[in-house]
Parts: C-alpha cells; sequence; structure tokens
C-alpha cells in the first residue's frame, strides 16, 4: 500500500475582499464554553460564531459564482462586547434594555440569521484571514441578498464545537463513534489471528 501528498495542501484560494462588503448573516453558530488563556490566567467563556456570505462572488475555477465567507467570533455576552458592537451596528440602531437582558429572555441572537448588512472588512499585517472591523445595515437603494448558500456549519467548525468544555455528542455522533471502536476492536482480532 502506498500513501502520497500531493501539492501543498487546500489547493488555490482566493483572497476574501476587504473594504465595505454587502453580506447576509448565513449562520450563529454555539461553539459552546472555551477554554482559553491571556498572559498566563486561564477562563472559559461561553463563545460564538458569525459566519457570514458576501455579496461577491468567487473568481477561482473550484468555486467560481460561489459567495466569498467571513465571519468573527464573539463571547456570548453584552456587557462591554464586541457582539453588541456588531449586532447594533447591522441593526443601525442601539439594542433596547429588554433586548439586552442577560436573564435569558432577552434577543434571540439566532433570529438575525438572514440580515444583510454592510461590513468593513480588514486585513491585519501577517494575518491570513479579514477580519470584521465594524457593520452597517444596507443603504438606501440596496438590493438586499435573498439567498443563503450555506446549510450547515464547516468541518473546521464543528472541530472546534468538539472542544468545548460542554461539549456533548450528538446521538449520531456517538453511534458513529462506537461503529469506529467496534471496527477497530474487529481489525485487531482479525491481526491478532494472523499474527499469532
Amino acid at each position: 500500500m502506498s500513501i502520497r501528498v500531493s501539492g501543498g495542501g487546500g489547493g488555490e484560494t482566493e483572497p476574501t475582499p476587504t473594504g465595505l462588503q454587502q453580506a447576509i448573516l448565513a449562520k450563529v453558530i454555539d461553539l459552546g464554553t472555551q477554554a482559553s488563556e491571556y498572559m498566563g490566567q486561564k477562563k472559559e467563556t461561553h463563545q460564538v460564531y458569525f459566519l457570514f456570505e458576501l455579496k461577491e462572488k468567487m473568481t477561482i475555477e473550484a468555486y467560481k459564482g460561489k459567495p466569498f465567507v467571513t465571519g468573527g467570533f464573539y463571547t456570548l455576552s453584552w456587557y462591554k462586547s464586541n457582539m453588541l458592537n456588531l449586532v447594533e451596528g447591522m441593526l443601525g440602531r442601539a439594542l433596547t434594555k429588554d433586548e439586552i437582558s442577560e436573564n435569558g429572555t432577552g434577543l434571540d441572537i439566532e433570529s438575525l440569521v438572514g440580515t444583510n448588512t454592510n461590513l468593513t472588512l480588514i486585513k491585519e499585517e501577517g494575518k491570513k484571514f479579514t477580519k470584521i472591523k465594524s457593520a452597517s445595515p444596507l443603504m438606501t437603494g440596496q438590493e438586499p441578498i435573498t439567498e443563503i448558500v450555506i446549510q450547515e456549519a464547516p468541518a473546521w467548525v464543528k472541530k472546534i464545537q468538539a472542544k468545548a468544555v460542554d461539549y456533548v455528542p450528538s446521538v449520531d455522533e456517538e453511534v458513529a463513534q462506537g461503529f469506529i471502536e467496534n471496527l477497530e476492536r474487529q481489525e485487531t482480532e482479525i491481526v491478532d489471528k494472523f499474527v499469532k
């Protein structure tokens, strides 16, 4: 059996455009409680990922016609929050006291999926991906994006979710893991028979 590695990895890519970009909020993905360390301090924060599809489409052959995507990680809190700045920018107004209620009766951020916005995207020196600097509502006369292409969370997001300290695998994942463990056990038994 041979295993070959081809090329340099992910294939041809096209950089996400920067500047003012029209976008639609395609998904708000719950990442669970993530552990992190900053300046020697360990902490756990509940995080979400806002995934946007841009109006501008890719031009390289493998992805031609598909929208560029961008997004950002946010702590699930309104207190001194980048998420608050993003959401208020998208809506073009301050959230009400009822909407920012911390007792669970506030704004359901998943209800924002489908909201059109203008994002200011920047690419910091030495960084691979664009960053959302600010958001604002559509300008008068801008045609909204009406279709969301992405239907499920990307695989890399699911890997982050699985690292959450409060992660609980779905029934499907548990069944798949049991199936894999069973196959590995059977493979070991077969190998043991032939080796002995």
